[in-house]
C-alpha cells in the first residue's frame, strides 16, 4: 500500500496492488480508514470508522479532509463472489499544514 500525501490540502492518495493470487474476478474492494492516534504519541485514541466500497477497476482513493498532525490507519480488501479476502493494512500520520490551518 502507497500513501501520498499532499500537503496543503488536506488530502492523501491510498493506492494498492490488486491481488495477483485470485483465479476468480475482483468484484469490488472495500477501503477503510480512520484516526487511530495523534501524531507519533503512542495512545489508544481512536476516530470514527470510514468505510468506501470502490470500483474493481480502480487501485486508489482520495482521502479527502484529513486532520493534520493525526494517525490514521487504512484497510483495504478485494472481494469476488465468495465473499472479501485478505485485509491490506497501512499506516500514515497526516504531517501537512492542512486546510483546517490556513
Amino acid at each position: 500500500m502507497r500513501f501520498d500525501l499532499d500537503p496543503r490540502s488536506g488530502r492523501a492518495l491510498v493506492s494498492w496492488t490488486p491481488p495477483t493470487d485470485s483465479l476468480v474476478e475482483i468484484t469490488a474492494y472495500n477501503v477503510s480508514y480512520q484516526i487511530t492516534g495523534i501524531g507519533d504519541c503512542n495512545n489508544t485514541y481512536r476516530g470514527p470508522e470510514v468505510s468506501v466500497d470502490i470500483d474493481p477497476r480502480d487501485s486508489g482513493l482520495i482521502l479527502e479532509d484529513l486532520v493534520p498532525w493525526r494517525k490514521y490507519t487504512v484497510r483495504v480488501a478485494a472481494a469476488n463472489v465468495g465473499g472479501f479476502g485478505d485485509v491490506q493494512e497501512g499506516v500514515f500520520i497526516s504531517e501537512f499544514v492542512g486546510k483546517h490551518l490556513l
